[in-house]
């Protein structure tokens, strides 16, 4: 296939246009991604009737990861808004500002596609944090694009160094102003353990269920931040990218550091995405 992938989507009997996000955000005091360091990232814009009247229909969402060339995975309350009809999908992209930036290619995909886990609880919360999209074609793997892999069931990953991506706001240490610049940014944390991140959490919030299917980053100067969501945490092992969590929430509305971060835990859902993605995964 020659250029972008393109799939010409009628919803609502209106044709949706092609257009770039406005509403950028991204990593707090990360560093800047290059072509083809993350080839697994990917971002997506939402139409919603809701922004129907507005000058460009389509608003940035969240962060996903590329599992198979068939299959996204992102969090489930990126899309739990019913008014949201399609999205846009980016694939091989670094640079959100830049159309034909080399190794980009986008996807339109219909809301039918989207599966969120039938048991995700955003006021609990955030419990099943985990969301499938379906792409009606199979992506073209190359250079720019290809897959995360799986996690090992049985490691909890623990003190594992790990990679954290994403384009969510990102705060100028100057003025502690959050700004939004357009390129990929990612930083590097360790995995502390559930108990450790579940006392953290104590000390800040009523007491709380701290389910296995959570794992958590450490305190650090570094954090994800509004519109990471969805994205990767990942663990580099020689050229591959082992998905380990999909980034769901944090202590801070204010994207605050030195605080834990909580992620879904992709390996307590190994067989929920299998069962969900008609097998279409880690190929």
């Amino acid at each position: 296939m020659e250029g972008r992938i393109v799939l010409v989507l009628i919803a609502c009997g209106l044709l949706l246009k092609l257009s770039n996000g406005s509403n950028i955000q991204r990593i707090i005091n990360g560093g800047n991604a290059t072509a083809k360091q993350f080839p697994y990232q990917v971002y997506y814009e939402t139409f919603s009737l809701d922004n129907y009247d507005a000058i460009n229909v389509w608003k940035y969402e969240c962060g996903g990861t590329i599992i198979s060339s068939k299959i996204v995975l992102t969090a489930a309350h990126c899309l739990q808004e019913p008014n949201i009809k399609a999205l846009k999908i980016f694939f091989g992209a670094v640079d959100k500002s830049n159309a034909n930036e080399k190794g980009q290619q986008p996807l339109i995909v219909d809301r039918k596609f989207v599966v969120i886990h039938e048991q995700f609880e955003k006021d609990v919360p955030y419990y099943n944090d985990i969301a499938i999209i379906k792409l009606p074609i199979d992506v073209p793997f190359n250079e720019f694009i290809r897959p995360a892999k799986p996690p090992q069931p049985t490691n909890n990953y623990v003190n594992a160094k790990a990679i954290v991506s994403g384009w969510g706001a990102h705060k100028v240490s100057e003025t502690k102003t959050l700004q939004f610049p357009s390129q990929l940014k990612y930083f590097e944390i360790n995995i502390i353990s559930n108990e450790e991140c579940e006392e953290k959490w104590k000390r800040l919030v009523s007491p709380r269920i701290f389910p296995a299917s959570f794992i958590c980053t450490g305190p650090s100067e570094n954090s994800p931040c509004r519109g990471d969501s969805g994205g990767p945490l990942v663990l580099q092992e020689g050229e591959d990218y082992i998905l380990l969590g999909v980034t769901s929430h944090g202590l801070s509305t204010d994207c605050k550091t030195n605080l834990p971060t909580v992620f879904t835990r992709v390996s307590s859902f190994l067989d929920w995405i299998q069962e969900h993605s008609g097998g279409k995964i880690w190929i």
